[in-house]
């Protein structure tokens, strides 16, 4: 391992990580306050939000590891043209394979890291995510707070519990639920009770909320058909039983969706292999766009990279979407993008090591 494949590691190392933590905070941070505020709704339970917020990390990571290994690659390189380190490297005829090679060995690294993110963690946090989800219907009385005012089914029940008691369910329960304006019996139902349990239906696994000592209240004060009645128990379905109903395939494994011949579970399995591959022709890109003249700025070059890198990841969801809708076989898939990516780099390579002008030069 000579001096300078060290030297390009240690800068190649030290800079991605500079740029993952950046991401990282800005990440964890945006999902914090998107779960902070949906516990403040009450929609989860308070100390599901960390978890939650970790989550969703590592499954932006698979964006996050690709972007940031290239432009680390791309700060690099630009900072060794700018201080003619490029130039001093060259004179010393230090050939462009001494340069690719500590380049490509991060890149291999990258792809294996970011392969097993999107491969294996990624479905992991998904299904830890759906678990959450699935414990929080079954507790959904633990997500609500106390105190202050809540509103369910698009703001037609107001929901408020004065305080939770020893046992921890909650007592001083007010409700009031409108009922749509197509229904027949659109008159508003309050209702008032002691304390409120949750029940779980064992056959159809709905949750039941059940109201205890209290008092239904339907209709308008002074209209012939107000009607006030006492219970001693009344129940109010909140959640459908079934947590997830939809035909999504974030939380399969990657070899079940590789042996299923439905198109979703192709186009998610192409995405997910679609990221170290991406890493590798990312890497490759980025060296001959990160070498800039010596005396032009550091960053000259990062804004035309970073469209080239939306451009391409853009491609791949389109290419992806195709698949889903039937519209592109699953043979062509998004591996035409990679093609498509795979030859500019190397037109962008040819260019840069003057390949493209041996007949000009010739003559």
């Amino acid at each position: 391992m000579t001096i300078l494949f060290r030297y390009l590691s240690a800068e190649l190392w030290r800079t991605w990580l500079v740029i993952t933590g950046v991401f990282s905070v800005l990440t964890l941070g945006l999902g914090l306050s998107k779960f902070i505020a949906r516990a403040a709704a009450g929609k989860i339970p308070v100390n599901t939000v960390l978890q939650l917020a970790f989550d969703a990390l590592i499954k932006n990571f698979e964006i996050v590891l690709p972007v940031a290994a290239f432009l680390g690659i791309l700060l690099v390189l630009g900072r060794l043209c700018r201080d003619n380190e490029m130039t001093a490297l060259f004179a010393c005829r230090s050939g462009m394979w001494r340069i690719y090679k500590p380049i490509l060995v991060f890149a291999l690294v990258m792809a294996v890291l970011a392969g097993a993110i999107s491969m294996v963690a990624k479905p992991y946090a998904e299904r830890s995510m759906d678990a959450l989800v699935q414990q929080n219907m079954k507790s959904l009385i633990q997500s609500l707070s106390p105190g202050q005012f809540q509103t369910f089914r698009h703001g037609r029940l107001t929901f408020y519990a004065g305080h939770r008691n020893a046992n921890g369910d909650l007592a001083d329960i007010f409700i009031r639920l409108r009922k749509p304006p197509q229904n027949s019996q659109s008159a508003p139902i309050v209702i008032r009770a002691k304390r409120a349990t949750q029940r779980t239906n064992p056959r159809t696994g709905r949750v039941i909320f059940v109201l205890h000592d209290g008092w239904r209240y339907q209709g308008r004060p002074g209209a012939a058909n107000y009607r006030i009645v006492r219970f001693a128990q009344y129940g109010i379905q909140v959640k459908p039983g079934q947590a997830h109903t939809s035909n999504s395939y974030n939380t399969r494994s990657t070899p079940y969706l590789m042996s299923s011949s439905d198109p979703d579970a192709i186009a998610d399995w192409q995405i997910r292999v679609s990221v170290p591959l991406s890493v590798l022709i990312l890497a490759l890109m980025a060296v001959p766009i990160g070498q800039v003249p010596p005396r032009s700025g550091r960053y000259g070059r990062i804004v035309m990279g970073i469209v080239l890198c939306v451009m391409y990841v853009n491609s791949i969801n389109l290419a992806a979407t195709a698949i889903k809708s039937r519209t592109v076989s699953a043979w062509i898939g998004v591996w035409w993008v990679h093609a498509v990516a795979l030859g500019f780099t190397l037109i962008l390579l040819a260019r840069q090591q003057g390949w493209l002008n041996l007949t000009g030069r010739n003559k």
